[in-house]
């Protein structure tokens, strides 16, 4: 809390947002070493629960840092940053956030046990690895894509977001459910520790039912159908890609509606939905016949709104964002959670 205290004392006076992801990502790797140095065990599980949760919220923070900057703002703070108070708030949530998240890494290096590893070390590090390299490599496909001129106003369907929408939230739940997972040999003999699942299942319900998809989708999807190509082209990427779990388009779309929702998470709220009485928006829907047109118009995406929008960039459940990758507020697909 001291450090997010420290980031908000220099957010107010300088009247900036800049700093807010990066401290975020960098107050995991405090909390983390904090509490490995402070119970003095320097044992293999501790050190590498530590060192994945120190690598995943590096390069995460390092990555949003680069972009708020290249951007020269973030619409999440267009109004809050002028109101000591309400940048108060986003602090202090920002610091719940991470407490609860990092539960994991702070009951395995605060606990006095040192049992071998077992299975269940081996199954989190493993997935806790996977989810890192998930996010890493969407990260950078998604950049490499939005980067190149040619491909503005295309839905990135190239690497891993070929097979997701959102490859890099996926990455995010694999690694927490991975070190939640590394806890598994300390459980029995300290129950306790089983609070620890808040951290993945926090991170999922951010992620697919607050902040994460439902920002990044429905509504905020209307800069993909300002021309009937573009929105053709979105309908059938829609169709065929997994929201979130990584699936062969061919797979994903022969499944039935009801395994889309329980198993791969499809609500029906991603969906895009045009307002039938705004003759500015194209009318297109992925179930509708081929023939439905409409005009174009404008679009921007709400303040706050992650602009991940299945493939505006990527937002990882920071409080707020879905953690921490916003638009620009321009109804630009600025590839940034």
């Amino acid at each position: 809390m001291v450090f997010q205290l420290l980031g908000w004392g220099i957010a107010v006076a300088f009247k900036t947002e800049t700093f807010y992801d990066f401290f975020g990502g960098v107050n995991f790797i405090v909390v983390a070493i904090a509490t490995l140095c402070l119970q003095g065990d320097y044992a293999v599980r501790q050190v590498i629960v530590t060192g994945l949760l120190t690598i995943s919220r590096g390069e995460l923070a390092g990555f949003l840092a680069y972009r708020v900057l290249q951007r020269e703002g973030d619409a999440r703070f267009e109004t809050a940053k002028d109101s000591p108070m309400v940048m108060l708030i986003f602090w202090s949530l920002q610091a719940v956030w991470v407490f609860v998240v990092a539960l994991p890494a702070i009951f395995v290096n605060g606990s006095a046990q040192n049992p071998d590893l077992i299975w269940s070390d081996y199954l989190g590090f493993a997935l806790a690895f996977i989810g890192i390299l998930l996010e890493v490599l969407s990260d950078m496909q998604k950049f490499s894509f939005r980067s190149d001129p040619a491909n503005k106003g295309h839905v990135c369907n190239v690497g891993l977001w070929y097979y997701s929408r959102h490859p890099n939230y996926f990455g995010e739940i694999l690694i927490w459910w991975g070190l939640f997972i590394a806890t598994g040999a300390l459980l029995g003999a300290e129950p306790i520790g089983w609070v620890c699942v808040a951290s993945p299942l926090l991170t999922m319900a951010l992620l697919v039912l607050v902040s994460g998809i439902p920002m990044a989708e429905g509504k905020n999807l209307k800069r993909f159908y300002k021309t009937e190509e573009s929105g053709k082209e979105y309908d059938a990427y829609f169709a065929q890609t997994s929201p979130l779990i990584l699936c062969p388009p061919a797979l994903y779309l022969g499944l039935p509606s009801v395994l889309k929702l329980f198993c791969c998470f499809e609500m029906p709220s991603f969906k895009y939905r045009p307002q039938k009485d705004s003759p500015s928006e194209l009318i297109s829907d992925p179930l509708a016949p081929a023939e439905t047109t409409a005009t174009s118009g404008s679009s921007s995406s709400p303040p706050g709104a992650a602009d991940d929008a299945a493939n505006g960039g990527s937002s990882y459940g920071s409080t707020g964002t879905g953690n921490g990758r916003a638009p620009t507020g321009d109804g630009s697909v600025p590839d940034p959670i």
